[in-house]
């Protein structure tokens, strides 16, 4: 493989589920497709990710603004969808000593929720 242009950010789940599903799209499809790739395509494919859109994903960080969160802490909430405290706390850095009390930390799963879609149902 050779990289083409050096790009040192980070993605979310839904933009690596994006990019799986237009590599298998546009190349011979069982041919070029790899085990350790089809296997994230399968599991990025039973998570809210694969709800998501990039209109979706720019309403929340429009949403998400005003709480000046760092990239991987907007990141872990794309990717993971906390819905309570204790699913929010470990993704925000010094969160006792950012917000006075929870009432953000309750706002922002408000926006999580309202505005990031659910994954898929699991079947049983």
């Amino acid at each position: 493989m050779k990289i083409l242009k050096k790009y040192d950010g980070t993605f979310s789940n839904f933009e690596v589920l994006a990019y799986l599903k237009d590599r298998s799209a546009t190349k011979e499809r069982a041919k070029h497709i790899v085990a350790s790739e089809e296997k994230v395509l399968d599991y990025l494919n039973q998570t809210a990710a694969c709800n998501q859109s990039m209109q979706v994903i720019g309403d929340f960080l429009a949403k998400i603004a005003k709480f000046k969160l760092t990239k991987s802490e907007q990141l872990n909430i794309i990717n993971t969808r906390p819905t309570s405290l204790p699913e929010i706390f470990p993704i925000i850095d010094k969160y006792s000593e950012r917000f006075k009390d929870y009432e953000p930390l309750e706002e922002m799963l408000e926006i999580v929720v309202s505005v990031l879609p659910l994954p898929p149902e699991k079947p049983e």
